[in-house]
């Protein structure tokens, strides 16, 4: 049992704070892990059922105090092992906050006085640093059960296998801004016999700069994804079970379908074949649990930036991101996209478990996320 407690006093803090801090900790418990969440106070009316309300300066348990004025924002799966480390906190910072803190405090103002991302956050139902109340979907659940339904059922169908750990390299293609300084190093590991796996719009940039992937990822749902697709010349097309009916359809006999895990994944569709590829929300870190199911176990990494460079998302023409965020890590400012800051979050958590199986990443270019590969590096050596 998990406990978080906190204190209500006089009627300075409304019973809103109450209950968005019993919302935030909710959110960010770990999955299976039983929390209570008791408030000691004299004021007890219209606070949320759940909470177990206690008198003021009354006995209480052993458990992570946490201020009434401070923000959640990430998950509490380490401070439930280990308790509070002022390592877990950060001042907030009204242009953006650091990956890997858990926990905001406001020494000059109140969580409701801010603007940005404090309200994405403070609120019943919000997100967390990692994702801002991004679901790390872009189509309705009711587009991609039709699409997996449809896909997993046709005829003939080549699926991905576990295959045995084998010596070959790698190469996952992403379209950050750092691609075009490293195209170099791609064309060697290519050279001496690394596979090149790209993912979405990748391989056409590649084409237009004289390499050709030997593969193509995608995962997304979106009937424009399509394009991508058409812009891959030949060669193994990895494609979700979750992409457009389309773009399936267009892979013809270079198609091998994979299933990407999501949530009564079965239900949907009881006959689906694993394994079943986890590893967050977007196409690059489930490219990484795809690779592993291959057998791969030295997988490089380019184009991951999960950031902005000179302005750009990526080294090619593409849409640009609605909102983003300023960071702060290891020194360095970053502007990201709330969708590049759940993949950094979800990178750390894929390369862990990847290691922990025999996998050696290797990252190159320069970016937010490959900062952030580079202090864990430190932190494991």
């Amino acid at each position: 049992m998990f406990n978080v407690i906190c204190e209500r006093r006089g009627t300075e803090l409304g019973p809103e704070y109450v209950n968005i801090l019993f919302d935030m900790v909710s959110r960010n418990l770990p999955e299976g892990m039983v929390g209570k969440f008791i408030c000691h106070t004299d004021q007890p009316d219209k606070l949320h059922p759940n909470i177990d309300v206690r008198p003021l300066d009354g006995p209480t348990e052993p458990g992570l105090f946490l201020q009434l004025d401070c923000c959640v924002v990430g998950p509490l799966d380490k401070i439930a092992e280990r308790g509070l480390h002022w390592n877990d906190m950060e001042e907030y910072q009204p242009d953006g906050f650091t990956p890997g803190k858990k926990i905001i405090v406001f020494p000059n103002k109140k969580p409701h006085e801010c603007d940005g991302w404090v309200q994405e956050v403070w609120k019943i139902g919000g997100g967390t640093v990692a994702e801002i109340i991004i679901d790390g979907a872009n189509t309705s659940r009711e587009a991609v059960v039709t699409n997996i339904i449809h896909n997993c059922a046709r005829n003939g169908s080549k699926w991905i296998e576990l295959t045995d750990a084998h010596s070959r390299e790698a190469v996952i293609v992403a379209g950050g801004p750092s691609l075009k300084d490293n195209l170099l190093t791609l064309q060697r590991l290519q050279a001496r016999g690394a596979k090149l796996f790209a993912l979405n719009k990748v391989p056409i940039y590649l084409e237009e700069n004289g390499i050709f992937a030997d593969a193509h990822v995608l995962l997304d749902a979106l009937p424009c994804v399509l394009e991508y697709a058409q812009g891959f010349k030949s060669g193994e097309r990895y494609y979700s079970s979750q992409c457009d009916i389309a773009v399936l359809d267009h892979a013809g006999s270079e198609l091998i379908q994979w299933n990407s895990y999501i949530e009564n994944l079965l239900d949907i569709y009881p006959d689906a074949k694993d394994p079943f590829i986890g590893g967050g929300t977007t196409v690059g870190t489930r490219s990484m649990g795809l690779l592993h199911v291959l057998g791969y176990r030295k997988i490089h990494i380019f184009g991951m930036d999960s950031c902005f460079q000179n302005g750009a998302s990526h080294c090619f023409d593409q849409p640009e991101y609605a909102t983003s965020i300023n960071v702060r890590f290891d020194g360095k400012d970053y502007k990201s996209p709330p969708q590049m800051l759940a993949q950094v979050e979800e990178f750390k958590l894929t390369a862990r478990q990847l290691m922990a199986f025999g996998c050696e990443i290797y990252m190159h270019g320069e970016g937010l996320l490959q900062a952030v590969a580079r202090d864990m590096a430190r932190n494991a050596a």
